[in-house]
């Protein structure tokens, strides 16, 4: 193996390993998105059960709920 080639694939295994660790840090980013969709739409829950329980409603009706935001919820088993 050539010098040349060395580096190259020394240059390679560098750009593979970040991509590893930028790929480690969204899936963690993705997941605490995940949690945090799914303590949103668990408190929204409850505050609209609350306003219902006292006899009221929230002050307007929910808007249609995109096909992406509902394949999210159903994923994250909202």
């Amino acid at each position: 193996m050539s010098e040349q080639q060395g580096k190259a694939i020394q240059r390679l295994e560098g750009r593979i390993e970040r991509q590893e660790t930028e790929a480690e840090r969204q899936r963690g980013r993705i997941a605490a998105q995940d949690v945090t969709i799914g303590y949103l739409h668990t408190w929204v829950g409850l505050l609209v059960g609350h306003i219902r329980g006292l006899g009221q409603e929230p002050p307007r009706a929910p808007q249609p709920v995109p096909s992406e935001v509902r394949d999210l919820l159903r994923d994250i088993d909202a």
